[in-house]
């Protein structure tokens, strides 16, 4: 999974390891203006950096080195930048009104776009079969166009009447998730062009968000200094994190999404247990709902927490069921799910939906 980091800011960056906070990468040094947001590829083996410079540069992860020229096409600042889930494309969203999509191989920018935006870009996103590419403006509205040809997918979604700083897709690619200065987020299904759910509860602008890989969580950031986890599914609120004291710019979670790392404008990182903020009781282990809560899925076999394999699970469920087990884990009082005819379902009872 690509991440995507919006920093407002800083000219250097240093790079660190994710399990112990050590720094394994110099600074890198290269901009020649504030460095606004940077993409680790899905991969892990180089840095796409988007600068007040106009330009966006890439990195080499293990030696810190430049790779190639600086990138150079947009007439205005860079604001965003993230790499397509396939690594082979980056796309850039700038302060000229346009988003850009760049080969990564080659360093040239594609043949496809400029897609125009009706003002400033600020965020960009990928969907994940990287079909579409997603941008938010300053005119609070959320653009859409297919990769391949350069087509709006849809008419702009009207998100406020400020800014869309940050976009993201769902898991599953029919949903996105946008957060803006009118101190909200919100979730829009792409087929029917309309917002389904608004997630109310910060008291400022909503900066970064994320929604985690098994598709049941949507983290936010927020001017107010605080993260608040959401249930993608519902829109009800879960938790509020406090810690930073200033914006939270940046947010994403780990690939398990056991754990979210968050960036801020007081100049730290921090990463939050999931299961630890949620506040899961530990006695919960010993119930049938905790054993399922600390299971994961490991090559198509559900595992409990010793290793023991307790259930084979078909590659058409796989999502929709590590999904309920996060809704599991955080402690939902509705909780897992059946199998029926359709698929797998939402339930109130665990064991009534296993039953059927």
């Amino acid at each position: 999974m690509a991440h995507a980091w919006h920093l407002r800011g800083k000219l250097s960056k240093p790079v660190w390891n994710a399990h112990t906070g050590d720094a394994v990468l110099p600074k890198l040094d290269g901009h020649t203006g504030d460095v606004f947001s940077v993409s680790i590829s899905p991969d892990g083996s180089s840095i796409a950096s988007a600068s007040k410079d106009h330009t966006v540069r890439l990195w080499d992860v293990q030696s810190g080195a430049v790779i190639g020229e600086p990138m150079r096409g947009h007439t205005s600042w860079i604001q965003a930048v993230t790499f397509s889930h396939d690594g082979c494309w980056i796309g850039l969203a700038s302060s000229d009104r346009t988003v850009q999509m760049w080969d990564v191989a080659t360093q040239q920018a594609s043949a496809v776009g400029p897609f125009q935006c009706g003002r400033l870009a600020y965020t960009v996103a990928f969907s994940p079969d990287d079909g579409l590419v997603t941008a938010g403006s300053s005119e609070g509205r959320i653009y859409l166009w297919r990769t391949a040809s350069g087509e709006q997918a849809h008419e702009p979604l009207h998100a406020n009447d400020k800014i869309v700083w940050s976009v993201a897709f769902s898991p599953d690619g029919t949903r996105i998730v946008s957060g803006g200065s009118d101190d909200a987020a919100r979730i829009w299904d792409i087929a029917a062009g309309q917002c389904i759910l608004v997630l109310q509860g910060h008291t400022s602008d909503v900066l970064s968000l994320a929604w985690s890989s098994d598709a049941c969580v949507i983290a936010t950031g927020s001017s107010d200094a605080t993260l608040r986890l959401w249930d993608a599914m519902t829109g009800a609120p879960l938790v509020t994190l406090h810690g930073h004291a200033k914006a939270v710019q940046s947010v994403a979670f780990t690939n398990d999404s056991r754990f979210i790392v968050s960036g801020s404008s007081d100049a730290t990182i921090r990463k939050w247990d999931v299961r630890a903020a949620c506040q899961l009781p530990s006695e919960r282990r010993n119930d049938p709902v905790g054993a399922l809560a600390s299971a994961t899925l490991k090559d198509g076999w559900l595992v409990g927490s010793s290793g023991e394999l307790i259930l084979w699970v078909p590659a058409e469920y796989r999502g929709c069921l590590q999904a309920a087990l996060c809704t599991l884990m955080i402690g939902r009082s509705r909780v897992t799910v059946r199998v029926g005819d359709s698929g797998l379902h939402a339930g109130l009872d665990w064991a009534l939906c296993w039953r059927g």
